[in-house]
């Protein structure tokens, strides 16, 4: 049993030699197609993170960012939340995940205001809070 095991073996080595070239080419084929089923999701994968960095630095604000916003000092707040209360609270709440924060720049934070009007005893005045 063992010997004609070997002299399998021994057949199958010969017939490789004799050949020799289109074991190579059937073998550089399979190696070309495993290397293409490999690289190839990770090719799409690069190409992909590219075209949205690209996307992302060539948009706009307008399209790219995401506001956040909170009220301060509201009139139709029964409390009203100081200014600087409100810009920590959507500095807090515009956090990004660890994973997407690398994407984007430092967030731009910006306080708007409203008119307002202050009544102080029986003089009614209007100004602008800031």
């Amino acid at each position: 049993m063992r010997r004609s095991a070997l002299l399998n073996r021994v057949l199958g080595l010969r017939a490789l030699w004799w050949r020799r070239g289109a074991s190579l080419a059937v073998l550089a084929a399979a190696t070309l197609a495993v290397l293409t089923a490999a690289i190839g999701p990770l090719w799409a994968r690069t190409a992909e993170e590219s075209l949205v960095r690209t996307r992302l630095s060539d948009a706009p604000v307008s399209e790219a960012g995401y506001t956040v916003a909170r009220a301060a000092n509201s009139t139709e707040s029964a409390q009203p939340i100081p200014p600087v209360t409100a810009e920590q609270a959507v500095s807090t709440e515009a956090a990004l995940p660890e994973r997407i924060d690398g994407y984007f720049e430092r967030p731009q934070i910006m306080l708007a205001t409203v008119d307002l009007s202050v009544v102080h005893g029986p003089v009614r005045t209007s100004g602008r809070l800031v």
